[in-house]
C-alpha cells in the first residue's frame, strides 16, 4: 500500500502555544515547516519582495549590509493595520507559493505520513484548503499576555497590540477540524499533541 502524506497546519494566535505542539509532531517524525521562517528568508532574498517593501516603508527595511530591519518594520506594521495589510499582501503570496511547494514535494516523496505546517495566519492569508486538517491552539487572553511579556520582556499594553494584530482566535477555532486548549500546562499540552500526531499519522496510513 502507498502511503499517503497528509497536510496538517498548526495554527494559533501569538502566546498559544503553536510552536510547542508543532515541535512534539516534529518529534515524532513529522517534516514541520515554519511560515515564520519561510517569510523571513522571503523578505531577506526575494529581490522583487524586497524592493516593494522598501518602497512601502523606506530604506531603513535593511541594513546597509542588506539583513532584514524586522524591529523596524514591526515598529511600523504593528500600529497601522492599514500598513501591516499591505506588508502581508507583498509577502504572503510568495511565502504561500513556497508553503505549496514543500508540501507538493513531500506528496510526491510519500516518505512521511504527516507535513506540518505551523503559521499564525493561516485562515487570514486563505491558506486553509491547501490542509487535510487544520489544527488550532487557544488559550485565555491572561495566559497569552503573561507568556508574550515573559519571553519578550515587553510591556502588557505592547502584548495586546500583538495579540490584536492577528485577528480573532475564537473565530478561528470555531472553523478548525482540532482545537488544542492550551491553559498552561506544558505536559498536558504536549501529552495533548502526541495523540493528535498519533491520530493522524493512522489516517495518513489507511487514507
Amino acid at each position: 500500500m502507498r502511503r499517503r502524506t497528509l497536510a496538517v497546519a498548526i495554527t494559533g494566535g501569538i502566546g498559544s502555544g503553536k510552536s510547542e505542539v508543532a515541535s512534539v509532531f516534529g518529534e515524532m517524525g513529522a517534516r514541520v515547516v515554519s511560515a515564520d521562517r519561510e517569510a523571513k528568508a522571503v523578505l531577506a532574498s526575494a529581490r522583487d519582495v524586497r524592493r516593494r517593501i522598501v518602497r512601502l516603508l523606506g530604506e531603513k527595511c535593511y541594513s546597509p549590509a542588506g539583513r532584514v530591519n524586522r524591529s523596524f518594520i514591526a515598529e511600523r506594521i504593528f500600529a497601522n493595520p492599514s500598513l501591516r495589510r499591505r506588508v502581508n499582501a507583498i509577502v504572503h503570496p510568495e511565502v504561500i507559493r513556497r508553503v505549496r511547494a514543500i508540501i507538493t514535494l513531500e506528496r510526491k516523496k510519500a516518505k512521511r505520513r504527516l507535513v506540518v505546517v505551523e503559521a499564525a495566519l493561516i485562515y487570514e492569508a486563505g491558506m486553509e484548503k491547501m490542509f487535510d486538517a487544520v489544527i488550532v491552539v487557544d488559550a485565555p487572553l491572561g495566559v497569552r499576555i503573561g507568556r508574550i511579556r515573559r519571553r519578550d520582556g515587553i510591556p502588557k499594553s505592547d502584548a495586546v497590540a500583538r495579540i490584536r494584530a492577528q485577528g480573532q482566535a475564537r473565530r478561528n477555532a470555531a472553523r478548525a477540524d482540532f482545537v488544542i486548549s492550551n491553559r498552561g500546562d506544558r505536559r498536558t499540552l504536549r501529552k495533548t499533541a502526541r495523540f493528535l500526531c498519533t491520530l493522524l499519522s493512522g489516517l495518513a496510513d489507511i487514507s
